[in-house]
Parts: structure tokens; sequence; C-alpha cells
């Protein structure tokens, strides 16, 4: 297998990984739109939670990464395979939790705005 096809399985595999707890609720429980305010409010906190802990994720592969750029290998002085693959694997995780809590966010507003309206502000 090439390696841009391995690190697009790689990349896809994450990004499914990561988005799931986004797409709904637990799969044996179906999924209810929110119809009036206190519902909207609830769906709101789910996603700043969702939000919350995709920025903790994103922060803590930021830790590692920042650990890892330290690392070298003694011999050459230069990073290892293994460093490198690692700082690639922060990165996507990085990047894709910054990405799910911006949009945790935006659904947070929205459900934020339309409980408003249901309650006439």
């Amino acid at each position: 297998m090439s390696n841009v096809r391995t690190k697009s399985l790689i990349a896809t595999a994450l990004a499914i990984a990561l988005l799931a707890p986004l797409c709904g609720q637990a799969s044996d429980a179906p999924l209810t739109i929110p119809q009036t305010a206190p519902e909207h409010h609830a769906r709101a906190a789910d996603y700043q939670k969702k939000a919350a802990d995709a920025r903790a994720d994103a922060e803590s592969h930021r830790q590692m990464l920042a650990e890892n750029k330290k690392a070298r290998d003694p011999s050459r002085g230069t990073p290892n395979q293994w460093v490198t693959e690692m700082r690639k694997h922060c990165d996507g995780y990085i990047k894709a939790g910054d990405a799910l809590a911006q949009q945790a966010e935006e659904m947070a507003k929205f459900h934020e705005l339309r409980a408003a309206e249901l309650e006439g502000k």
C-alpha cells in the first residue's frame, strides 16, 4: 500500500473516530429533534460539553507534541522515525479537535438562539 494511501486511510479513520460522538446519541436511542426551549438549552449544553472535550483532547496533543519536539536520535541529533510519526499523529488530533470544537460551539449557539426564539426573546 502506498504511503499516501496509508496516510489517507489513517486520516479518514481519525476523522470518523472524532466525528462519531458529535453525530448524535447512542445507537440504540432514537435521535430526537428539540421542540421546546428547555430541550434546545439542553442540546446546547451537550454541544458545549463536546466542544470542551474536543478542546481538551487537542490541548493534550499539543502538550505531547511539545514533549516530542524535544526528542532526538542521540547518535545523529535528528528526529527519529517514530518521533516524526508521533508528531503527525498529534498534528492530526490537534487540527481535528480544534475543528470539532468550533463546529460544536456553532451548534450550541444555534440551539441557544432557537431556544430564545421559542421563549419569545
